[in-house]
């Protein structure tokens, strides 16, 4: 294989790459808020072989509860799937993996990638047990009630949405990578101060406090939501661990006028992570 022919093989993957990623991006992000916030019963599968609301726990026959066992073990497998793939392609292992191999330059849109595919296969694949409900309140027939999770949840996403905004979504993506590795510049975060980037070694993405507020203030939190919003409100307490001189420089690098200052730092090369 000639030299321009592995150049054209390189830039193939990568365009492959990015439609991937943008194709299962766009087709995830919609389906997630639906997921998260929709005031309907968790999940797209809303039968059941029997009722169970307003049983107590001991008047279940064994069919309800292995009915009920059952569904929640998928769950709780698909939700492990998922955590194991963010915290295993975001080790340093993995980073060190594809850095061998030459292809560092598309770490983050592979991650995004899978990231979106197991999420996806997690929501498509999700076993509700819709008359398993911890608490509730009926929205259907009090408009106030309605109103309030409605407004509270667009409220979530759209902070959520413009923390994503201020934290650079190209970078985060990984299309300023690839950007960047065809103009011969270097990685981007070569570019940004050495506060920022020890930074978002402890919040690599924007948005905890509003999925927590998302996964926690529901109309009707069914068994199967509650083990979700457990597991996920865990996970991001383990990966997002800020500490007040991280709140304090974010303060002062994304909100201050200030923040230009930050900016004349020397590039490292790309490979430098």
């Amino acid at each position: 294989m000639t030299a321009t022919e592995f150049k054209m093989l390189v830039t193939t993957g990568h365009v492959t790459l990015l439609l991937g990623t943008s194709f299962l991006l766009g087709s995830c992000i919609p389906q997630l808020v639906m997921f998260i916030s929709s005031q309907g019963l968790l999940g797209s599968d809303t039968q059941s072989k029997q009722s169970l609301r307003n049983k107590y726990l001991k008047d279940w026959t064994d069919e309800e509860r292995r009915f009920v066992l059952t569904r929640l073990f998928k769950d709780f497998m698909l939700v492990v799937l998922f955590v194991l793939q963010h915290s295993l392609m975001a080790g340093e292992r993995w980073k060190r993996f594809l850095l061998r191999c030459d292809i560092y330059i598309s770490e983050r849109l592979i991650y995004v990638m899978a990231s979106c595919f197991t999420l996806t296969l997690l929501m498509r694949n999700w076993a509700s047990t819709p008359d398993v409900i911890l608490w509730g309140m009926d929205t259907e027939n009090h408009g106030l009630h309605w109103l309030f999770f409605c407004a509270l949840h667009t409220a979530a996403w759209l902070l959520l949405f413009l923390q994503v905004a201020v934290m650079d979504p190209w970078e985060l993506i990984g299309v300023e990578q690839v950007y960047n590795h065809y103009k011969g510049k270097a990685s981007p975060l070569s570019y940004v101060p050495k506060q920022l980037r020890i930074f978002y070694q402890h919040l690599r993405h924007a948005g905890p406090t509003s999925l927590w507020v998302m996964l926690w203030i529901h109309p009707v939190m069914t068994m199967d939501r509650f083990l979700l919003a457990l597991i996920f409100s865990v996970f991001l307490a383990m990966a997002h661990q800020v500490s007040l001189a991280d709140y304090k420089f974010a303060q002062c690098y994304f909100v201050s006028e200030e923040s230009t200052t930050f900016c004349a730092v020397r590039p490292r090369p790309y490979r430098d992570y």
